[in-house]
Order: C-alpha cells, then sequence, then structure tokens
C-alpha cells in the first residue's frame, strides 16, 4: 500500500512538473573568461593575474606602459534583438568617486554611442596608504606598488537598434586620475539575448 502511494505520488509530482517547464537560460552568444587566452575579438590581448584568476588588462589611460581601452568587435548577431552584456569589472588601486577632487570614471560605449556610466566605486584606502585597504578582496603587485583590488559586477542592457548590420563594437574605457597607482581589468564578458 505505501509503495503504491509514493508511486502515485511521484507521478502526480512529474504530471504537475510537466505543466511548468523550466525557464529556458539565455544562451550566450559571445563568452570570455581569459583563463586560456583573448580571444580575436579584444583588441588588445594583455592578461593579468589577480590572485587566481587571468583577467584582461591591466588598462590605464595615463600610463604609456598600459593600454588606455579595449574594444570587443562582434559580427553576425541577431537582428532586431535586445541584448544584454555582463562582465565583471576589476578596479585596482584608489579609484576616487565622484564629488572628490579628482575623480576617475568608467565607461561602456556601443557602436560609439555611451550605454554605461560608473563613476561611484568601492575602492577604500585608510591613511593615505594604498597598502591599507578596505573591502578589497584582495592586494596584487604592479610595478613597485601593492594595491588592492574590488570587483564590481555589471550588466548593461543594449536595445536591438545598436546593432547594426549584425555588428556591435564594444569600447570599455576609463579616465583616470593616476598614472601608477589606478588601473583595470575585465573578467567573464559575455553577451547575449535578453531575457
Amino acid at each position: 500500500m505505501a509503495v503504491r502511494l509514493a508511486v502515485a505520488l511521484c507521478s502526480l509530482l512529474l504530471a504537475v512538473a510537466a505543466l511548468f517547464p523550466a525557464p529556458a537560460r539565455a544562451t550566450d552568444l559571445f563568452f570570455a573568461d581569459f583563463q586560456s587566452g583573448v580571444p580575436a575579438q579584444f583588441s588588445e590581448k594583455a592578461v593579468f593575474r589577480l590572485d587566481n584568476i587571468k583577467a584582461l588588462g591591466l588598462f590605464n589611460n595615463k600610463n604609456r606602459k598600459r593600454p588606455s581601452g579595449v574594444t570587443l568587435t562582434l559580427e553576425q548577431l541577431p537582428a532586431g534583438k535586445p541584448l544584454e552584456l555582463r562582465f565583471d569589472l576589476y578596479l585596482v588601486g584608489n579609484w576616487e568617486s565622484r564629488g572628490q577632487r579628482l575623480s576617475d570614471r568608467f565607461t561602456v560605449h556601443a557602436n560609439e554611442q555611451q550605454v554605461f556610466l560608473l563613476d561611484q566605486f568601492p575602492c577604500k584606502i585608510l591613511n593615505n596608504d594604498e597598502t591599507q585597504t578596505v573591502d578589497a578582496l584582495g592586494m596584487v603587485v604592479v610595478k613597485e606598488h601593492v594595491l588592492g583590488y574590488w570587483k564590481v559586477p555589471v550588466r548593461v542592457d543594449l536595445p536591438a537598434a545598436l546593432v547594426k548590420d549584425g555588428a556591435l563594437e564594444l569600447d570599455f574605457y576609463a579616465k583616470l586620475t593616476g598614472k601608477g597607482t589606478e588601473f583595470w581589468a575585465l573578467d567573464d564578458v559575455r553577451v547575449r539575448v535578453a531575457e
């Protein structure tokens, strides 16, 4: 009797589950995590290790020894569909937020139109000492500087009208005030059709 009841209950649960299928998961049109190299779609190829993570970068617009930004060029994208860009932005060093005497900013442009601006940052240090960080994920050495780093997960909605002839150029750039103590890097970059 107990076995029949258990079988009937399982059958009922399976029938109910069939009425409510799991939602379809978004499919990535592009993904890069840089663990085994940099895909050809990126204009820059340098990677930097942040503890156990290989990230694309480091970038700094004031430092001649570093690229100032990076472009991701995608082709054969679906027509008429809004897209979603996601990535992890790693901020290295003490970035100054808007409202401070010197302030930094990070932007993303899609086909030359600004689609994202970040000007408030979690980077905090104590006593003007780069080695005394608040809530940093870790520390890295860049040249002679020991700097903290922070991760900012970013999501950007990209309207369908931004895709031109199936192509999209995404420009990642930061305007920094520090030449040797502020940098940035990218990881887990993905583009998918928006849900």
